[in-house]
């Protein structure tokens, strides 16, 4: 059961105990609800955490609960949890860093409470670099056709329609843009910048606008101006409500970004499995090599920091470049021969031109 108040001075210095850890696992939580709504998780992706953390802490009561938190706890439970996924079988690969993601956000956090001098989970490892990505990914019809059928009279999807394009464009992530504001699109005519938050970098990064999205923002914002919003360069790029008040600058939650772009996707009705609003930046990516763009441009589009990352959506492009190939040297195949479900690089029409190009 958690206590209702903290541990004492004396217990805080000597670090986190076992006694005081459902104390500081409630309260991780409860600050969490009250943090900003860019750095919100998805009530979903805490609940999670809470599970992993909680995972822990009955551990830690089975096999060692004399023991204080400490690196050499951390690595014990690590010993553990490898053996109970890869000998066991009680987890996946996935669970398993969950498992590590979970208690070294609550780690860092005993940290910025000054309970723990280290995040003893910090240099815990996680599994290896996948070499490729589970979730699809949109050919150019596909993309063409899911900028179709968003209603741009209608501010909400004309909302959605700028997500959706600078995610295929340019492989803006969702809180990048959550945290975006008008001030962030800098520069005139045809030269415009847009500063992200890119992801776990103090710094932000520009990225250069095509033309095509250039016309996209401005008619968005002047949609919102036209509805009586005093647009500025404090306000939100994507706003989160239909209805405005100057004071009001709230951007949209991650949360609520990604439940948009599933909603859009449903509508659209494609065909390819594992779509997500990740597969959207996923596309910017493969379509950039698809369309022969240097690799070092595709990586700054990306904003990677490690090139092995690059490396697996070349590799995918390449994979479809061979598929193609082959079904260049193959005979047309027979009309009750259909494409199998969910593979979007049997799709026709992938180099050509479209609205998201």
């Amino acid at each position: 059961m958690a206590t209702e108040e903290p541990p004492s001075p004396d217990n805080q210095s000597l670090g986190c105990r076992l006694a005081e850890s459902d104390y500081w696992r409630d309260r991780y939580i409860q600050e969490h609800e009250h943090s900003s709504e860019t750095e919100r998780l998805s009530p979903e992706t805490m609940a999670t955490y809470g599970q992993k953390i909680q995972l822990f802490l009955d551990w830690w009561t089975q096999h060692d609960p004399e023991h204080a938190l400490t690196q050499a706890l951390a690595q014990a439970y690590q010993v553990w949890l490898i053996a109970e996924w890869k000998e066991h079988r009680r987890f996946t690969k996935r669970s398993y860093g969950l498992c590590l993601s979970g208690i070294r956000r609550w780690g860092t956090f005993l940290v910025a409470q000054r309970v723990l001098a280290a995040n003893p989970f910090r240099t815990i490892r996680g599994p290896e670099r996948a070499d490729s990505h589970a979730s699809g990914f949109l050919t150019r019809p596909d993309a063409d056709h899911l900028l179709a059928t968003f209603d741009r009279t209608h501010l909400i999807e004309h909302r959605d329609y700028v997500i959706c394009r600078l995610m295929l464009t340019h492989g803006a992530r969702e809180t990048e843009l959550c945290q975006a504001t008008v001030g962030d699109v800098d520069g005139a005519g045809n030269d415009v910048q847009l500063s992200l938050n890119s992801k776990g970098k103090k710094k932000r990064e520009a990225v250069q606008l095509t033309p095509a999205v250039i016309t996209d923002i401005r008619a968005y914002l002047a949609h919102r101006h036209a509805l009586g919003e005093l647009v500025t360069p404090t306000s939100p790029l994507l706003a989160p409500v239909r209805t405005f008040d100057p004071p009001r600058n709230a951007h949209m939650g991650s949360h609520e970004m990604r439940r948009r772009i599933k909603l859009a996707l449903a509508r659209a009705t494609l065909t390819t499995r594992h779509l997500t609003g990740v597969s959207l930046r996923h596309t910017a990516a493969i379509q950039a090599f698809l369309d022969k763009t240097p690799f070092d441009e595709v990586q700054a589009m990306m904003r990677h920091t490690d090139k092995k990352t690059t490396k697996i959506f070349e590799a995918r492009a390449k994979g479809i470049r061979r598929r193609q190939a082959r079904r260049a040297r193959t005979p047309t195949r027979a009309p009750h021969q259909t494409r199998r479900r969910g593979d979007p690089a049997l799709q026709d029409g992938e180099d050509a031109p479209g609205l998201f190009s």
